[in-house]
């Protein structure tokens, strides 16, 4: 079962933080860009996707377990310019205390 969390409270320099420190801890990270009504992955710098994260961009957080690839935390968003992108951040499950404490993060009921 996946577990979401709330991230409405933090600031935009909290949410460009907190992917920041995801991608440096992550195991693996990619873009998608949608066409033709599906995602393809990209190419693309890791910079130049975080200057497409503006302050009404989405940030999701996600405690994912599936019977593929285990228990992981899973940190995204989606723009919605021309274009559609998505960057996906996979970080190791023991990291998860790290970051519900440093920002204070809170489960969705």
């Amino acid at each position: 079962m996946n577990k979401y969390y709330k991230t409405e409270h933090l600031t935009l320099e909290e949410k460009i933080q907190i992917l920041n420190e995801a991608r440096s801890k992550c195991f693996i990270w990619w873009v998608d860009m949608l066409k033709d009504w599906k995602r393809e992955e990209i190419d693309m710098e890791f910079d130049n996707i975080m200057k497409k994260f503006k302050e009404d961009t989405q940030l999701i957080i996600t405690l994912r377990d599936n019977m593929i690839e285990g228990m992981f935390l899973e940190f995204a968003f989606r723009t919605s310019e021309i274009a559609d992108y998505f960057l996906w951040i996979k970080v190791n499950i023991k990291e998860e205390p790290y970051f519900v404490n440093k920002y204070n993060l809170k489960e969705y009921e």
